[in-house]
């Protein structure tokens, strides 16, 4: 039940949904090698339900989209937190992604470890980075809440620090994560 929101090719899955009524904002999406590719949201065409959609990255062969979030007009000092499958994580300020035109190959946003992939990115506004927390959930059920304040910012290219310790099963990774604020736990 319910209605057709676009149409899938075989292989296609529809990961996220973010709202946005500004076209004047931004999307940043992430591949799970570490490519980003930001684009003004005024470049997508409004189309039926029935459609496919267009185009936002270019992936390598093997790559898939990992997370993607709208960067809101006024995120002049947001910054984008980008988690890996291996606990680690950093906050990029927006400005190191400058927009580009869609279905390009994007630029690099973090240098990985070997085995290591790009589990999702948030846009975290200046407030929320003061006073929020990220919640980190991995395979193995454990939950960890970490101070966004506490989260490195570094480079674009720049590795990250280790935010959360897996499992030394070697098959523990980092599911999802949440980002809270204390006026959500009201």
């Amino acid at each position: 039940n319910g209605l057709v929101a676009l149409t899938l090719q075989e292989g296609d899955s529809l990961g996220w949904v973010r709202m946005s009524t500004d076209n004047n904002e931004s999307c940043i999406v992430a591949s799970k090698s570490g490519q980003m590719m930001r684009f003004p949201l005024d470049t997508l065409r409004p189309s039926g339900r029935g459609s496919r959609g267009v185009h936002s990255m270019k992936l390598a062969d093997g790559d898939v989209i990992a997370g993607m979030d709208i960067i809101p007009r006024e995120a002049k000092k947001s910054t984008l937190l980008v988690v890996t499958s291996l606990g680690y994580a950093k906050r990029v300020p927006l400005t190191s992604y400058k927009d580009q035109k869609r279905n390009g190959q994007g630029v690099k946003g973090i240098k990985l470890r070997p085995q290591d992939d790009v589990t999702t990115v948030r846009v975290v506004d200046e407030e929320t980075c003061q006073q929020g927390d990220v919640l980190v959930a991995t395979l193995s059920g454990n939950i960890n809440r970490i101070p966004l304040h506490k989260v490195p910012s570094y480079a674009r290219t720049a590795q990250g620090a280790k935010l959360v310790s897996l499992d030394d099963n070697g098959t523990d990774r980092v599911q999802s994560i949440a980002i809270v604020t204390d006026s959500e736990e009201e």
